[in-house]
């Protein structure tokens, strides 16, 4: 296998992605991508994908040959597909209606390999548990302080949000936070990227 590794390009604006990636330890640019969310109205794992696969394509065509990484979390409450809080009051409210309450977070990955023109996808699904006995005043405490506003539930695990639950299980961690850096790594080492990276 070639040691030259290929561009990459993470098609967002998210810090927490970036953060993730940059674990891995090898070289990526990021490129905020021309895509806006909207319900598509599909099965929760395909509107996920669906998204991640938006935000890659949308910046296809100012890479050039590379990699591109794209990402998206939806929230399932008993069946139904909830979209991000824009507000504190939104965030609040969604916090306390899922006390206690098992809902579903879906990542789902999209890559695609510009020199191949080929697609690489993966959706992982974890289950979570906000804890039932966690008071109101609680969980506004947290929105301001972890100022969560806009995250998929309402919350951010890699941050003061783990205080919140009392049941995660999920087959990937990283997954939970943003972005599934188990099933990404197998997409990277199928497209020639060396992980981990070459010493120098």
């Amino acid at each position: 296998m070639s040691s030259r590794i290929p561009r990459i390009v993470l098609a967002s604006t998210s810090n927490i992605r970036r953060v993730l990636l940059q674990r891995l330890r090898i070289a990526f640019d990021v490129v905020p991508p021309e895509y806006e969310e909207e319900d598509l109205g599909l099965e929760p794992e395909s509107e996920a994908l669906s998204r991640a696969t938006g935000k890659a394509e949308s910046v296809i065509e100012t890479v050039g040959d590379g990699i591109i990484i794209g990402s998206d979390q939806l929230l399932v409450v008993q069946g139904n597909a909830i979209p991000k809080p824009t507000t504190e009051n939104a965030t609040v409210h969604l916090l306390r209606a899922m006390k206690g309450i098992r809902h579903s977070l879906f990542t789902a990955l999209s890559v695609f390999d510009t020199r191949s023109e080929r697609w690489l996808n993966d959706t992982v699904v974890s289950s979570l548990v906000i804890r039932a006995d966690i008071s109101d005043e609680e969980i506004l405490r947290y929105v301001r302080m972890d100022q969560s506003i806009g995250c998929a539930g309402g919350y951010k695990l890699e941050s003061l949000g783990i205080c919140l639950f009392s049941h995660i299980d999920t087959p990937d961690y990283t997954a939970i936070l943003g972005m599934p850096l188990i099933s990404l790594c197998d997409v990277l080492r199928s497209v020639g990227v060396v992980i981990p990276p070459l010493l120098p």
